[in-house]
């Protein structure tokens, strides 16, 4: 037996979202990006990392690659993610609730 999942699109503008990768970092400073989202009035962080093109499964990220093994090795994933394109560039998200 299946359950049906609800699905919900959520577009964060590639204006709304913050540049906090380091400067003198492979990538520069929007390697990584963060927003805040809230969902059923809980805030969560949305990092973004940036996906070293040609890179494959897993993808590497210009800067943070430790932060992505964390999110990666807490929910059991392997292999390929699905990226997010952000003003032109693609970028693995992760959410983590807040507050």
């Amino acid at each position: 037996m299946s359950t049906k999942t609800a699905e919900i699109s959520l577009e964060i503008p590639d204006d709304a979202w913050i540049a906090i990768g380091q400067d003198d970092e492979p990538g520069g400073r929007r390697s990584v990006l963060a927003a805040v989202v809230h969902i059923g009035g809980t805030a969560h962080h949305v990092f973004a990392y940036q996906v070293v093109p040609g890179s494959h499964a897993p993808q590497r990220v210009f800067q943070r690659d430790e932060d992505v093994d964390r999110y990666v090795s807490a929910c059991g994933a392997s292999g390929r993610f699905e990226t997010t394109a952000i003003a032109g560039a693609e970028y693995l998200l992760f959410a983590t609730p807040f507050g």
